[in-house]
């Protein structure tokens, strides 16, 4: 009897573990395609299904790295923390930097990051 459980348990996180890959491959997907079509809207809702994913989100320098390397290392794009917490706006605004290389020509990208009232990370602007 408890070696059926195990068995059951195992396949479940299997099939979890598969379709986060496959989430996650659509995101980086879509993201490219977004980059090629200069939809700045469709990168900003796939850079916060990034950030729902990760452990926490709070909006910290540290987070701001794991966000950029999360992005760049499931999705072979190049990015980089531009600066954290340097936009003086209200609230205070982060850049990361993404760049990909589509049909031979380079695409950059610039995300501004903030926060809510949670002082969990948001996507302000891509631009």
């Amino acid at each position: 009897m408890m070696r059926r459980e195990i068995i059951i348990i195992l396949l479940l996180f299997t099939i979890i573990s598969v379709n986060c890959d496959r989430d996650l491959d659509e995101y980086c997907l879509n993201l490219k395609q977004a980059m090629a079509t200069n939809d700045n809207v469709t990168i900003g809702d796939i850079v916060k299904r990034f950030i729902d994913r990760m452990i926490s989100a709070q909006y910290t320098e540290s987070n701001m790295y794991r966000l950029a390397d999360a992005i760049s290392s499931n999705c072979s794009i190049s990015t980089a923390v531009l600066c954290f917490d340097c936009i003086q706006t209200l609230p205070s605004q982060s850049e990361i930097h993404i760049k990909l290389s589509s049909s031979g020509s380079m695409i950059e990208k610039v995300i501004d990051i903030s926060y809510n009232t949670n002082n969990k990370m948001v996507v302000q602007n891509v631009h």
